[in-house]
């Protein structure tokens, strides 16, 4: 009979077995390592999106509209001040594979100084983009990606005019999207983001290379880089700073005009339903329009989730 008890009872008949089932906190037995069911806990959290990047991982569609309003300075006798203006809209929304594959659309418009010596402005609709992106998350803190833009020639201006001239200014305040303000241009533009979470430092980066063809046949290539360093305070506000750099592999253009570089600080609000976000931003070095001397601008952005 107590054979078949101990049998029966195996903490009966190991005493250490016994202590270890009536005291949970000493059992000190390894545990196989848990991942998540999903790599969406950790590579989709609701992050307030960058300004210069989009949200690398968000549900649905979303719809922006960013403004960039600015005044630019020259050492130019006949203008030594001048009005700068950007206005962005755009939407993204993920399809097939949620929060896997996007794809979206962006229209600018650009509002800057004449050129010709009127003293007035020029406002006009630059080249449309289009683009599809896809995420690649990892079940830990990195997130990659790659997104292939296409540039459509819906400027209306043409090259060597004032209009264009004043698109360039305008272009100067985002010089990373110079190939959507020349005039008959077709542009394709692959690129890779990078994400990086660690507690509350959120670090995002994008590396492409730009390639415009006009109508005469002639090809440009541009690199360029967008970096953004943010710190959420909480989890529905993040403060920021963000930094652009384009490299212009052109052989017309002067070595010390190859490079146009920008930088400023942020902060952004995230809602249920919308982003609020704003920042400042001028230019490191020599800006991208020869117009200009320096700029500092102002950004409000606002987008909205449709889930």
């Amino acid at each position: 009979m107590a054979g078949a008890l101990a049998l029966a009872s195996p903490a009966l008949a190991d005493p250490v077995a016994a202590q270890a089932a009536a005291d949970p906190k000493e059992d000190r037995s390894a545990e196989l390592p848990r991942f998540p069911a999903s790599v969406d806990e950790l590579s989709a959290p609701h992050l307030p999106p960058p300004f210069a990047l989009p949200g690398l991982s968000h549900p649905d569609w979303d719809l922006s509209v960013a403004w960039l309003v600015g005044v630019g300075t020259s050492e130019r006798a006949d203008r030594p001040t001048s009005a700068l203006g950007l206005l962005r809209l755009s939407a993204e929304g993920d399809v097939v594979y949620p929060r896997r594959f996007y794809i979206g659309a962006e229209a600018p418009f650009a509002g800057g100084p004449s050129q010709d010596g009127s003293g007035g402005t020029k406002t006009q609709l630059g080249n449309v983009d289009l683009h599809a992106r896809v995420v690649f998350p990892l079940p830990s803190w990195l997130a990659f990606g790659a997104v292939f833009g296409l540039t459509l020639p819906t400027a209306q201006f043409k090259r060597d005019t004032a209009a264009a001239e004043a698109a360039l200014a305008v272009a100067a305040l985002e010089p990373t999207d110079i190939v959507q303000f020349k005039a008959s241009t077709v542009g394709f533009r692959p690129a890779m983001d990078m994400r990086v979470l660690r507690g509350p430092i959120v670090i995002q980066a994008r590396q492409g290379i730009d390639v415009a063809l006009d109508s005469s046949g002639r090809a440009a290539t541009v690199g360029r880089f967008l970096g953004h360093i943010g710190v959420r305070i909480r989890s529905d506000f993040e403060l920021s700073l963000e930094a652009t750099q384009l490299y212009q592999f052109d052989e017309r253009v002067r070595d010390d005009k190859r490079t146009a570089m920008t930088i400023g600080p942020g902060a952004r609000l995230l809602l249920r339903a919308v982003d609020i976000g704003v920042a400042v931003v001028t230019n490191l070095y020599a800006p991208l329009s020869p117009a200009l001397d320096q700029f500092v601008a102002a950004r409000v952005s606002l987008i909205v989730h449709l889930e």
